[in-house]
């Protein structure tokens, strides 16, 4: 049973739309500075692999980011997902700062796509964090009006905050039907007096209906297959 179905698997993906090697751009920001990473740029990307593997991990810090895991490696993501781990730690009270970390990846792809985006994670007293993702016609560019809005999570700091830490958990779905090729961006904006914020968000490709036609007359067939041999 367990070799049939890696054959189904195996079969589904052969017989899916083809689409492009992506280009994936990480962009990290405090509102002061600002670290720019593209896949396969030596100077910034740590990930193995030659350009294009759709990985990037990012060399260096902004501020007190530090962002990890950005693009996971196919096969645990296909083309058009993403994923983007963090930990910003500021050393101490300060003045409300606002962090963005953005990753785009660009798309040319059978029309249309959509996906679902989710962020998760743990935030201090005097943190608030929102998750967005839409596409666009170039890199961290919002200009095709296709957003997908997680909402934000508040931590206040004072007499409202939920000590010591509080999760959160956002989420959203999207669809793009416009042209290609175009750019998928998700984007974190996190705002700390001082607390401390951690978590991951992905963005999870939603498999075409002509794929999961071709999945479910695959599990039809190994039914069908199935029941002939208990039959004989």
């Amino acid at each position: 049973m367990k070799s049939e179905l890696k054959l189904l698997i195996a079969a589904a993906a052969i017989c899916a739309p083809v689409a492009s090697q992506a280009a994936l751009i990480a962009r990290v920001s405090d509102g002061t500075n600002t670290l720019i990473c593209a896949d396969g740029n030596a100077a910034c990307d740590l990930a193995s692999g030659p350009a294009g593997a759709g990985v990037v991990a990012l060399v260096g810090f902004v501020q007190s980011v530090f962002v990890s895991d950005i693009g996971t490696a196919t096969p645990i993501l296909a083309y058009g997902n993403m994923d983007i781990t963090w930990n910003i730690t500021p050393p101490g009270p300060q003045a409300a700062t606002t962090y963005t970390l953005e990753l785009s990846q660009d798309l040319n792809t059978p029309l249309p796509i959509s996906w679902v985006g989710k962020a998760d994670g743990n935030q201090f007293p005097g943190v608030t964090t929102s998750f967005i993702n839409y596409a666009g016609s170039a890199a961290f560019l919002n200009d095709y009006g296709t957003v997908c809005d997680g909402g934000s999570s508040v931590n206040p700091s004072g007499a409202g905050a939920v000590l010591p830490v509080q999760s959160f958990s956002l989420a959203c779905s999207g669809t793009y039907s416009g042209t290609n090729p175009f750019w998928l961006t998700q984007k974190i904006t996190i705002t700390t007096t001082g607390g401390q914020s951690t978590g991951d968000a992905i963005i999870a490709r939603v498999p075409e209906p002509t794929t999961l036609s071709l999945l479910g007359l695959g599990l039809l067939g190994m039914g069908f297959g199935m029941r002939r041999r208990k039959q004989s």
